[in-house]
């Protein structure tokens, strides 16, 4: 992917955008990811860390509903800043990561090291090879081209819960263990991720009143299939919290 003065292209292969290759893209070139997010939420300081009486890191934390009216749960997002401002850590639905090793780079602090934990023993870590600076008379035409590309990038886009169980193709009928310990009724929210064929690819945990039955609700809806979504005539991936 090249982006230079507003405009883009890329090269698209497959039928899915992995979502832990698409963070690591978005942490590189927009770090907050969705910053008007941050603004629908309302979101506290709360934790200040210090080293021998010196601010170190700074976090905001929100608290959030997902789901539809009528079932909802809590949803948690923690954004932290590190003591000269520059951004530490983003954990927020669908988007995770950490922020190390900064260094100046024009009149700005460029993380070189990437960090994201998406799941309990899965640990990817990404690094900065080359950055440099690119000659302002050069203009993405200019550059060698991709080879065959599909009709502009991939779109990944939130749909509503409603939109969520149209595209299905059977009722949605999570079969649920016996409970050796733990709450027998609640809530389990989770966040999926849907290729351009509505095949559910990802899905992660976000909140349960019974963490025992979280693999098994993710182990049922990866095999859940959709219709595909279709956005001005293309299929699009797509994304749900429940």
């Amino acid at each position: 992917m090249i982006v230079k003065d507003g405009n883009r292209t890329e090269e698209n292969n497959g039928s899915y955008y992995p979502l832990w290759l698409r963070n690591f893209v978005t942490a590189a070139i927009e770090p907050l990811e969705d910053g008007s997010f941050w603004e629908k939420v309302s979101a506290r300081i709360v934790i200040t860390s210090s080293i021998n009486g010196h601010p170190n890191t700074s976090c905001a934390r929100a608290q959030f509903k997902v789901g539809t009216a009528a079932v909802n749960n809590d949803a948690f997002a923690v954004i932290c800043f590190n003591a000269d401002g520059t951004l530490s850590s983003v954990v927020r639905p669908g988007y995770d990561m950490e922020f190390h090793d900064q260094r100046l780079f024009g009149k700005k602090r460029i993380a070189y090291r990437y960090v994201d934990d998406p799941e309990p023993g899965t640990n990817l870590v990404g690094q900065v090879q080359t950055l440099e600076k690119m000659d302002s008379s050069i203009s993405i035409s200019d550059l060698p081209p991709f080879g065959q590309q599909t009709p502009g990038p991939i779109k990944l886009i939130p749909i509503s819960q409603d939109a969520f169980e149209t595209l299905l193709r059977q009722p949605l009928n999570i079969v649920w263990p016996p409970v050796h310990s733990g709450n027998t009724s609640g809530k389990l929210s989770m966040y999926v991720s849907v290729d351009r064929e509505g095949q559910i690819r990802e899905a992660y945990p976000l909140n349960s009143d019974n963490a025992g039955l979280q693999d098994a609700a993710r182990d049922q809806l990866l095999k859940v299939q959709l219709k595909p979504a279709v956005l001005q005539g293309q299929p699009v991936q797509h994304r749900r919290t429940q």
